[in-house]
Formats: structure tokens, C-alpha cells, sequence
């Protein structure tokens, strides 16, 4: 069984970006194909602030968010080891800021 350090010595750029295209893809078509069959009636009730059709292009904007945040800083963590070597032992913590950030603008 290889050690994390010996992948991380043979991967390259291409290992890191494998089916990333595919990913960006599926988001945007998903993404665009949601939003079009949204329907915002002028009379449409409100709950503090947006109607429901703004929440919930708020919710695909923050799960498109969440997906992008995952794709660079973890596939970077996983390939280069970066967050690691910019921030010591305080990388978890600025891992789990990233992620809460992304929750409580959702909630």
C-alpha cells in the first residue's frame, strides 16, 4: 500500500485535474437548467428579504460555492499538501472557518 507522501511525490497537475471538466460542466448545466424553471410570481410572499425564488437561487449559488471551495482547496491540500505547509497545525482550523462560513451564510 502506498503512503500519502508517495502519491502525493508522483501525481502531477493533470492527476489533480482529472474529471474537473466534467464537474464544471454538470454544475453549470444543472445550475442553469434549475434556475430556468424557477417561477417568481409578482405577487410572490417574502421571507425576510427574498422570495422564494431568490432563496432558493441563493442555495444553488452557495452548493455551486461549496463545490468550487472543494475542487481547488482540497484537491490542493490532497495533491500538493497545501494548506499543510501555508498554515502549520492551524490548517483543520481554517478548513472548518471555510466550511462553517459557507453554512451560516445558508442558514
Amino acid at each position: 500500500m502506498s503512503h500519502l507522501s508517495d502519491i502525493r511525490a508522483r501525481s502531477s497537475w493533470k492527476d489533480m485535474l482529472e474529471g474537473q471538466p466534467q464537474h464544471l460542466g454538470f454544475t453549470v448545466l444543472l445550475a442553469a437548467g434549475a434556475i430556468s424553471l424557477l417561477v417568481s410570481p409578482p405577487d410572490a410572499p417574502h421571507l425576510l428579504g427574498p422570495s422564494s425564488t431568490g432563496w432558493a437561487k441563493l442555495s444553488i449559488a452557495l452548493a455551486v460555492i461549496h463545490q468550487v471551495t472543494v475542487a481547488l482547496v482540497f484537491r490542493l491540500q490532497l495533491h500538493r499538501n497545501l494548506l499543510s505547509r501555508w498554515l502549520g497545525d492551524r490548517d483543520m482550523v481554517v478548513w472548518r472557518a471555510i466550511f462553517a462560513t459557507i453554512s451560516r451564510a445558508a442558514t
